[in-house]
């Protein structure tokens, strides 16, 4: 998935030469885990995999951002579409708000990227403000978008059963 064009355009910080260097950022992921840490502090991600094959498909995670969290989110191009992305970041949020009771959740797209902003959308997330933000190193204009514990509950994207498992 780092090697495909959109995760170039929107993650470059992603993209890896090779599964060696691929494996390299997995292994200091998790060397950075203990049990006291937060996504206020730290980052935890997760990968995303198809159910019936169990091929890994993309990530989401939650990590710190401005005095907050932010949740972000990739899906690789042939799996886009089909609800994955939305499933994922509500389930990553939904995680969130129990674990850590953390008040909101941040997304941050750059303005271009319309389609992470339905992502966003469709969990219940509202736009909060527009300004220029370093996005993967380059100054961009960005959309921040907040989800509330509450404004999640009422969209029904919290404790969702997944429509492919049941889970």
């Amino acid at each position: 998935m780092s090697q495909e064009d959109c995760a170039r355009k929107w993650l470059p910080s992603q993209v890896y030469r090779d599964e060696a260097h691929a494996a390299s950022a997995v292994d200091w992921l998790i060397r950075q885990f203990d049990l006291q840490m937060t996504p206020k502090t730290n980052a935890f991600v997760f990968g995303v995999e198809d159910k019936a094959t169990a091929r890994l498909i993309g990530h989401v995670g939650l990590s710190p951002l401005f005095d907050g969290v932010e949740v972000g989110f990739g899906i690789a191009t042939s799996e886009q579409g089909k609800g994955y992305a939305a499933e994922a970041v509500s389930r990553a949020c939904a995680w969130g708000f129990e674990r850590f009771s953390l008040s909101a959740i941040l997304g941050v797209t750059d303005e271009e990227n319309v389609a992470s902003q339905r992502v966003l959308r469709r969990c219940g997330f509202r736009r909060k403000e527009e300004k220029m933000m370093r996005l993967q190193g380059v100054e961009r204009s960005a959309i921040i978008f907040e989800l509330t514990e509450k404004n999640a509950q009422q969209t029904g994207c919290y404790r969702t059963p997944c429509s492919r498992c049941g889970g």
